[in-house]
């Protein structure tokens, strides 16, 4: 269990937005972030999925707890072709992805 810290309004918003849903702000609070968590669309299941407690229990661990969470809070799959793509890009750790966007969009648009 946790606490945060929303704004009076958004919470004020949130609230109404989940009673029209028919859900709590827990639960709907809950669906987002297991939907941002996995980068899916927002499956239930009464088995709640714990984290690995050891770095070392690998990917399939790992891919086991997020098949857990996607039948829990009903998540549909990535499509294949974007499935695909996932993992293609090597990046190193330090490098930061918005900036070489930014670089790539500057170079490309800056001799127009």
């Amino acid at each position: 269990m946790a606490t945060i810290t929303i704004p009076d309004d958004l919470q004020r918003a949130a609230e109404e937005y989940a009673r029209q849903t028919g859900q709590t702000l827990d639960q709907l609070i809950e669906r987002l972030l297991a939907s941002v968590a996995l980068r899916r669309a927002p499956v239930t299941t009464t088995e709640e999925p714990s984290l690995p407690t050891d770095d070392e229990k690998g990917i399939a661990e790992v891919e086991d707890l997020a098949e857990k969470l996607r039948l829990k809070y009903n998540l549909q799959p990535l499509p294949p072709a974007l499935a695909a793509l996932r993992g293609s890009v090597k990046l190193p750790a330090d490098s930061d992805h918005k900036q070489i966007l930014s670089d790539s969009l500057w170079k490309k648009y800056s001799t127009l």
